[in-house]
This record gives C-alpha cells, sequence and structure tokens, in this order.
C-alpha cells in the first residue's frame, strides 16, 4: 500500500471560511465554488499554509493565490483553494507513481475533504484519475487501523483488503475540463521553485 499525504489539505478550506467568510458553513461554501468555471477564472492557489512536507519538504513554505485579476470574484477563489489542493494532490501523486513505477489508477480519497462531491470530482478532473471514496471515509483511519491490526493477527489476508474497504461513490474524470487544468497544473510546480528563495528569506 502507498499513501500520500500533504500538510494542509481540509486546513485550507478552513481557513478561507474563518477569514474571508466568516459564519458561513462548508456546504455554502464549496455551493459557491460550484457556480465558478473549472480552472477558477485562471486563478491559482498554493496550499501551504504551514509549510509542506511532500514531495518537498519545505517548513518555510507558504501558501497564495496567484493570477488574481479585477474580474476575479469570491466563487472563483473558492474554487481556487478546492483546485490548489488538487493540484497539490497531483504533484505527490506524480512522485507516487515514480516510486511505484506504474499507474496508480484508481485511487481512494478518505477524509473530512471527500464529504464533498465536488472536492472529489475537482480531484478526478485533476489527477485524470478514477476517484473512489470509501463508506464512512471520515472515520477512514479507524478502519484502518483495524485493517492492519487484522493483518498482523492473521484474520484478515491481503487479498481480503479492498474488499474491507467498500466504495461508496465513483467519480470519474471528465475529458472536458483535461486541457484547462493541466494548462494550469503546468504551473503549480513552477510556483513553488519560482518562491522557495523568497520563502527561506521572509520566514527564516
Amino acid at each position: 500500500m502507498i499513501a500520500d499525504n500533504h500538510e494542509s489539505g481540509g486546513l485550507c478550506l478552513q481557513w478561507l471560511r474563518d477569514t474571508l467568510f466568516p459564519g458561513s458553513g462548508f456546504d455554502e461554501l464549496t455551493a459557491l465554488a460550484a457556480s465558478a468555471s473549472p480552472g477558477a477564472g485562471g486563478v491559482i492557489f498554493t496550499p501551504w499554509l504551514n509549510g509542506e512536507r511532500s514531495p518537498v519538504y519545505d517548513r518555510r513554505a507558504r501558501a497564495g493565490f496567484h493570477n488574481v485579476s479585477i474580474n476575479t470574484r469570491p466563487e472563483d477563489l473558492v474554487r481556487a483553494v478546492l483546485e490548489g489542493v488538487a493540484y497539490n494532490d497531483r504533484w505527490l501523486h506524480e512522485a507516487v507513481e515514480s516510486f511505484a513505477k506504474q499507474r496508480l489508477d484508481p485511487i481512494r480519497i478518505v477524509g473530512g475533504g471527500s464529504q464533498s462531491d465536488l472536492w472529489c470530482q475537482i480531484h478526478a478532473d485533476v489527477l485524470d484519475r478514477v476517484v473512489e471514496r470509501v463508506g464512512h471515509s471520515v472515520n477512514a483511519h479507524l478502519r484502518g487501523a483495524a485493517i492492519f491490526a487484522g493483518l498482523s493477527l492473521g484474520a484478515l489476508s491481503a487479498a481480503e483488503v479492498r474488499d474491507a474497504a467498500p466504495v461508496e461513490t465513483t467519480f470519474r474524470p471528465d475529458p472536458a475540463t483535461r486541457e484547462r487544468y493541466d494548462r494550469l497544473y503546468a504551473e503549480f510546480p513552477q510556483l513553488y521553485k519560482a518562491q522557495r528563495r523568497m520563502f527561506a528569506r521572509l520566514n527564516a
């Protein structure tokens, strides 16, 4: 089993809510994001609110909105946050596939953010991978601990692991978004490379 993990995912949406949309619920924010076009009007959000640990380890990296214009609307900013986390996941996923030396598809999504159908679909579109949301995905860590215990005790075989976490919903990438997301994602790793020395200077 291979898993990737970045420093701030759902935390980015929480930060956005608390900072710019106080009093709003997560469902309200994702509904607002759904009203924006894929690509968020060209706005790219880098989600390094608390540094990053993979695929680069940099405790000084910081988040930012890029390519904001006079035409940028609140819904674009919310969608950019959802897409920025997905861009970061794609960056991680490329590193994982390079390590595994194979295409990993489908992939499974867990955690609080996985409760949003929109965010799951954005991940499928950005990664160009089938995304599977397991049942009770928020408590996936508890199920994972039970599965590892079952494997250790011999109560569960490796062949039975997949069925022990049944899929609730499947999200398939939309080909109509492919060119747009590929073009925006191509800028994403470059934003880190262009700013890493600035991060080091400002956050020393």
